[in-house]
């Protein structure tokens, strides 16, 4: 078979990180409801493609959250039979989708198509988005963690970043502090 079905409590988020901390999922989720409500109110997301993906990590958010309100815990049930992966339910694919796509728009608007960008990220986290980062014309750069503590190796980051990268991350700082300005 390819998928099974089960029936999973999980007190915690993903990979039941943080098992316990129901009312601060809830008060997060709240949060996020909120801003998320406002930036689309408000035309701060624009574009169909965006504003559905905020309203797919919204929708799946919110139907974790009535889980953990009425249960104290999030029903999983799908479980991969051919990957050693996580326990799911129908929110996690919600919100899944939702900031796949999210990240593409992101990577999209950042990258310059016709240069030689790259998007360095940290194993083992992130680099599942190969697809996304090439998908916009990029090239993945993975630097090792530290295999105990899962922390960067910055002195990796720091060999890895070249002149014109800096010159990246300052314009790249600087559009968003505009954009924060002009909000």
């Amino acid at each position: 078979g390819f998928i099974y079905l089960t029936n999973y409590h999980n007190e915690g988020a993903a990979f039941s990180m943080l098992s316990g901390a129901r009312w601060l999922f809830v008060a997060l989720c709240i949060i996020f409801v909120v801003v998320v409500m406002y930036v689309l109110a408000t035309d701060i997301i624009k574009g169909k493609i965006a504003r559905w993906s905020a309203v797919m990590v919204l929708a799946g958010a919110v139907g974790n959250c009535i889980d953990r309100i009425l249960n104290g815990y999030v029903v999983d049930m799908f479980v991969f039979e051919f990957v050693d992966f996580a326990v799911f339910n129908v929110a996690d694919i919600y919100i899944t989708c939702g900031a796949a796509a999210s990240l593409s728009i992101c990577l999209k608007a950042v990258i310059e198509e016709g240069t030689n960008d790259e998007c360095i990220v940290f194993a083992p986290f992130f680099t599942e988005y190969r697809v996304f980062v090439e998908n916009a014309g990029a090239k993945l750069v993975v630097l090792p963690s530290d295999e105990s503590t899962l922390l960067p190796d910055f002195s990796a980051l720091e060999r890895a970043i070249t002149e014109s990268e800096v010159e990246s991350f300052i314009s790249f700082a600087t559009l968003c502090t505009s954009l924060r300005a002009c909000s």
